[in-house]
């Protein structure tokens, strides 16, 4: 969780997811034993301002056509506590639940 934008929070993101994913080989190993990294930020400020969006989701994709690449090894999911506005009541899918019980967990006197 990430608390408040730092300079260069974007690079820190990017060096992480790979560094998770290189330090699954020491030296001489096979790639066909990497297996997946999914980093998943939750950040306590509004990082992408150009989309109301909740949670976002990122791959590598092909520029000009943006067809996945051949494998989704590295995938970045952003979670955005200050754009999640609902109340309660509001809840209706599992990921809004979720949301609301970890942005709210402080504040929570019984699990909802």
């Amino acid at each position: 969780m990430q608390i408040a934008t730092t300079t260069a929070f974007d690079k820190r993101v990017a060096y992480n997811l790979s560094k998770t994913y290189a330090n699954q080989l020491d030296k001489g190993e096979i790639y066909h034993l990497l297996n997946p990294v999914i980093a998943v930020k939750i950040t306590d400020f509004v990082m992408f301002k150009e989309i109301d969006k909740v949670v976002t989701k990122f791959l590598f994709k092909e520029e000009d056509e943006s067809f996945a690449y051949k494998s989704n090894l590295l995938r970045l999911i952003f979670l955005e506590f200050p754009k999640f506005q609902k109340s309660l009541a509001e809840l209706q899918t599992l990921i809004d639940k979720w949301i609301y019980f970890f942005k709210e967990t402080s504040r929570l006197e019984t699990i909802p």
